[in-house]
């Protein structure tokens, strides 16, 4: 394979101005505004909006989440999903636990403890969602320093992601179950 005649990234992401897909407006992990940003995959039209709240350096809780659009179901691996999201963060996965399934209502979602490293090492949380036929979800959840993430705290996590229109239309909703909300035992706020 020549790798020398492979597209600069620049020439197969373009960056667009779409209406969001999800919403984490209840959510407050850092004083800095999130990142949010719409990539589209010009050959395959793949559609990737990710949001980026705080950074692996931060005392504060980290997360990085990414709702995908228009790519066909694969069989990837979790890792090469969670590696994928971690970059978003300027992070490298150091330590992969066991992938595990959240219990009900979330129970298309998988999930498995990790370890970031980037400027400092942190502990993580990374998931995501078994692909629906039309859309799904990924991300890396970082509590503070002082504390350690669990599945309840994913579940609820999950569970204030409020899904815009433009989500629901692209199948969003779906994947998420979003209607179940208030079923996991959220904690009053976030860390």
């Amino acid at each position: 394979m020549d790798v020398g005649s492979a597209a600069p990234q620049s020439e197969v992401w373009k960056t667009t101005e779409a209406r969001a897909l999800f919403d984490l407006s209840t959510l407050v992990y850092s004083s800095a505004k999130p990142k949010r940003e719409t990539l589209i995959e010009v050959y395959s039209g793949e559609r990737r909006d990710s949001l980026v709240a705080g950074a692996i350096g931060d005392v504060q809780a980290v997360l990085s989440i990414s709702a995908i659009t228009g790519r066909p179901a694969t069989s990837r691996p979790l890792f090469v999903d969670l590696a994928e999201q971690a970059s978003t963060l300027d992070a490298s996965i150091r330590r992969f636990g066991n992938g595990q399934m959240l219990s009900a209502p979330f129970d298309n979602v998988e999930w498995a403890p990790l370890s970031l490293a980037g400027v400092v090492e942190r502990s993580c949380l990374g998931f995501r969602t078994i692909r629906g036929a039309r859309a799904s979800i990924s991300g890396v959840f970082c509590p503070d320093k002082k504390s350690s993430a669990d599945a309840p705290e994913l579940m609820c996590l999950l569970e204030r992601l409020t899904v815009t229109r433009a989500g629901s239309d692209v199948g969003l909703a779906e994947v998420l179950r979003a209607d179940v909300g208030g079923q996991a035992a959220c904690r009053s706020s976030p860390r």
